[in-house]
């Protein structure tokens, strides 16, 4: 899951679907958040990491774009992960993105790029995959401007 700024309230709700015991957790669940600043904007907090304390959140990713003086955003850190997400792909993961239109495209451009660098594909044929993931539903974006 990718939620950056407003668009990590979905995810929120879906963790605390997730944290009922009456929901089968479905595997491995990363979030990756991203605000300006820690101290001014990193609201959820607490409620992130009390859902990585009982395992409904496998594992978070945050990024500060103004916390250093170069600039880390969301995008860099799914680049970062490619590897581990080739995987998690290979083992049918699904890939949500939730948030502005500009940050979705470039999280696309950092998942096709780490589709093609792990799995050892042309640029064309990660394209085709990464389009093949939004047609059978395991790639979902709910983008906005």
């Amino acid at each position: 899951m990718v939620g950056p700024g407003t668009g990590i309230a979905p995810f929120r709700a879906f963790l605390r679907e997730l944290s009922t015991a009456a929901v089968p957790r479905p595997g491995h669940v990363r979030l990756y958040f991203g605000c300006r600043r820690p101290e001014e904007d990193y609201l959820y907090e607490g409620e992130l990491a009390e859902h990585l304390r009982s395992g409904a959140l496998s594992s978070l990713r945050v990024a500060f774009s103004r916390a250093k003086a170069q600039k880390v955003y969301v995008q860099h850190l799914v680049a970062a992960d490619g590897a581990e997400l080739w995987g998690m792909l290979q083992r049918d993961a699904h890939f949500y993105i939730c948030g502005g239109t500009a940050m979705g495209r470039d999280v696309v451009g950092a998942l096709q790029r780490a589709v093609a660098a792990h799995g050892q594909m042309s640029d064309a044929a990660a394209e085709g995959y990464v389009k093949e993931l939004q047609a059978k539903g395991r790639l979902t974006q709910e983008l906005w401007s």
